[in-house]
């Protein structure tokens, strides 16, 4: 009996460890991204472990955070809606092989054979529709959203490639609100939210009155300003959502125990999805993949004019965590990954030493190819097909930002390489102007190079 209280004793003084580390790492990092307020839950084990409130919900009512503060989560508005749609796809009322044009015959040519597969994994090749011509404040249709762009060319011929796109999923609600005549986000509550008793998540509405709203903030220089309002009809299935901190930890924990749908039905949303090349992108529906340690890890930001969001889960930990603030424009992921490490080592960066190049005129190549595609007019003089993909508006702007970051690249340190089917995963040390840090390169067998990416 004293053995087990000195166990129980020493588990909860751990978690009071945990617990401050956290609190210091989260409000660390408002004051760096200068967040007027954040909620965090971490869940580990089947147990939500820690709910923190930081800062305010609105600075010009002093209003706190707390655990009932309703965020805006925008695109993690999207793991919501896939595992709503994929308990239809289990029940054969839809199937990911549906097109487009089979719903809606007198869509554009080039959006007919459009599967939902490709469209909720962002390989559709439509553009993105927030771009030039939307108007957040604006109240939209779905055929006012797509007139955006439904007489633009696709990014890629569907499959081919990778591009982040927003109406992908607002078609795809399209589709469901048709065929089966029931408003995505009542699917979502019917399947979702009610289940779970998620009782603060809802569409987002401008007009409504929402209890305990946080209010989305900007930054210009020193300045704290109140950010643009976006429209809940203008984000729809891709980023409409809010919820609080409480109701997203009952989602987090659900994941992690299958509790959500039939056993399996969401294992294609957490599935690296396979391109036309047969290589795998590390995305599947509404979720990101990556790997540190040996252990998957599967994650989503989301943002809104005015707030930012996360979650991240590492299932074979049995650990998640949500992050819900009011600023613009953050990605939380690496926050997420500091956050988890207070729980399991798996979660710390790999440790990459530099070793001596085995292949110099390719890392030349690869250097070439990385300035060309950082480049507001890349050639593609060195890329394969799939990374002139990627080099979509969007796909354009995020390499700009890449760029914005690093700056000049000044040199370029081999660490190590693995062969990924054909073709071959290289993983360097790369030193900018402003900055340095590992990037692995996916170089196929011609020695082009496919796409990259920063690396833990």
């Amino acid at each position: 009996m004293l053995r087990r209280a000195f166990a129980l004793a020493l588990l909860a003084s751990s978690a009071f460890v945990f617990a401050d580390a956290v609190d210091d790492i989260a409000q660390a990092a408002m004051k760096q991204v200068k967040a007027p307020g954040m909620a965090v839950a971490v869940i580990k084990d089947g147990r939500v472990v820690k709910i923190g409130t930081y800062g305010y919900a609105n600075l010009e009512t002093n209003t706190r955070v707390s655990s009932k503060t309703v965020f805006e989560i925008g695109s993690v508005t999207k793991q919501f809606w896939t595992a709503a749609l994929l308990q239809l796809v289990a029940e054969k009322k839809i199937s990911l092989d549906d097109t487009y044009g089979s719903v809606f015959p007198d869509c554009p040519e080039h959006w007919k054979n459009l599967t939902v597969s490709q469209l909720l994994s962002h390989t559709s090749g439509v553009p993105d529709y927030l771009g030039p011509g939307f108007l957040p404040r604006q109240d939209y249709t779905y055929d006012k959203l797509l007139d955006l762009v439904r007489e633009k060319p696709l990014d890629f011929p569907a499959g081919t490639s990778w591009s982040y796109s927003n109406s992908g999923f607002l078609m795809t609600a399209h589709m469901v609100e048709e065929k089966l005549d029931i408003k995505w986000d009542d699917l979502i509550e019917e399947r979702i939210w009610k289940p779970l008793g998620m009782a603060s998540a809802q569409q987002h509405s401008f007009a409504q009155v929402i209890p305990n709203r946080a209010t989305g903030y900007m930054t210009l220089g020193s300045r704290t300003l109140n950010a643009e309002i976006l429209r809940g009809s203008s984000a729809g299935a891709a980023g409409a959502i809010v919820c609080d901190i409480e109701d997203m930890a009952k989602w987090a924990q659900a994941l992690l125990e299958g509790r959500v749908g039939k056993p399996g039905s969401i294992a294609p949303a957490m599935t690296p999805v396979t391109l036309k090349s047969g290589r795998s992108y590390p995305y599947g529906y509404g979720w990101m993949m990556d790997e540190r340690n040996g252990a998957k890890i599967v994650t989503h930001g989301g943002n809104t004019y005015g707030q930012s969001a996360m979650i991240t889960l590492m299932p074979s930990e049995k650990i998640a965590v949500v992050i819900l603030s009011n600023i613009v424009g953050q990605s939380y992921t690496g926050l997420s990954y500091v956050i988890g490490q207070q729980y399991s080592e798996k979660f710390k960066s790999e440790k990459y030493e530099t070793q001596p190049d085995p292949d110099k005129a390719r890392t030349y190549r690869i250097w070439d190819a990385l300035e060309d595609a950082m480049s507001l007019k890349p050639t593609f003089a060195d890329a394969a097909d799939e990374l002139k993909g990627l080099m979509s508006q969007r796909g354009r702007s995020a390499a700009a930002g890449f760029r914005g970051s690093f700056g000049k690249i000044r040199s370029m340190e081999y660490v190590k390489e693995h062969k990924v089917g054909d073709d071959t995963e290289v993983f360097y040390r790369v030193h900018g102007k402003s900055t340095s840090g590992i990037i692995k390169f996916l170089i196929d067998k011609d020695g082009k190079l496919v796409r990259f990416a920063g690396a833990g």
